[in-house]
């Protein structure tokens, strides 16, 4: 049985995105890229380039080595690395403190087996193609149907578009991310209940892109009584944290702490409060989180239905 009305409703967010990613992404480069640049830029040159992969890359292998990823140490050799020097407070640089979940480390342990060359070649040497992964699943998720040269016209815009490079260019991290959300979204959409859950569970790595699909995701999950992927997401979880504070003991509140701090840097935080300010930032963030549920509300597929088909 297909839900029509989720599938619009799907379909109309995804060209809002696209929409939005069009009108947004010049101002956003108005007023960010060159300050962003500025900093990447700083002198003096350093080895490992303009990347955000080696502060999680660096603390990933120093907590395998027994050293806390959280402490003052392990932020002040990634300036070094990245900076030539320590940051001084106020100096306009980002601090690249470690601010991800620590069981990010089950995830990036096999990159820190290699020298840091060869994982910042081959890291973005895959982010491409896990783009192109992730537009192709959200239209297969969507069942936008078209030709396979306008798939493969919509992919490649997607890939060459100015978040996917700039993603690749800085070896972000939220691209596998992004890609494990559309993969676990496609699975749960084709009753994969059990695959489904673990990887939604190993996207909560980066929490701030995870939060709302996980939490609509648990809900439906709930309302269909779809025990499988409720039992996988929550028993991955808790084996990701339960395992992270054997390596990381008492780690949670340090991340808490470290996140908070991140998001007082200059130019950190919501792009509508960059854009427009704080108070209606805020405001607009606000409206655009009720209004979204109020619409995935209506779309929410018919109670009848066992799972939800993708074709």
């Amino acid at each position: 049985t297909r839900a029509p009305g989720f599938r619009a409703g799907l379909r109309l967010a995804l060209l809002s995105i696209l929409f939005a990613g069009i009108v947004v992404t010049p101002l956003v480069e108005l007023r960010l890229v060159k300050h962003f640049v500025e900093i990447r830029l700083a002198p003096p040159a350093v080895p490992v380039g303009a990347s955000d992969l080696y502060s999680p890359w660096l603390a990933t292998k120093d907590a395998l080595h027994g050293i806390d990823p959280y402490s003052d140490a392990v932020m002040l050799q990634i300036q070094k690395d990245l900076y030539g020097k320590a940051v001084a407070p106020g100096s306009g640089l980002d601090p690249q403190a470690f601010v991800y979940p620590a069981y990010v480390i089950f995830l990036l342990a096999p990159w820190v087996l290699l020298p840091w060359p060869a994982a910042y070649f081959l890291f973005a040497l895959f982010e491409p193609l896990f783009v192109a992964l992730a537009a192709w699943l959200w239209l297969r998720i969507c069942e936008i149907k078209t030709s396979r040269t306008t798939r493969i016209f919509i992919l490649a815009l997607v890939v060459t578009s100015w978040p996917a490079i700039w993603g690749t260019w800085s070896r972000q991290p939220s691209v596998y991310v992004v890609a494990l959300i559309a993969i676990s979204v496609f699975l749960f959409c084709r009753g994969s209940d059990v695959s489904s859950g673990v990887l939604l569970a190993l996207a909560t790595v980066k929490p701030q892109l995870v939060l709302l699909v996980a939490v609509w995701l648990l809900l439906l999950a709930v309302g269909y009584r779809r025990i499988r992927f409720i039992a996988a997401f929550a028993l991955t979880f808790v084996a990701l944290v339960a395992g992270s504070l054997l390596v990381v003991p008492g780690w949670i509140p340090r991340w808490i702490a470290a996140s908070i701090e991140y998001t007082h840097h200059s130019g950190k935080g919501s792009l509508l409060v960059v854009l427009t300010g704080h108070s209606i930032g805020l405001g607009l963030g606000a409206g655009v989180l009720i209004a979204l549920g109020i619409r995935l509300w209506q779309w929410r597929p018919d109670r009848k239905s066992t799972r939800l088909n993708s074709s």
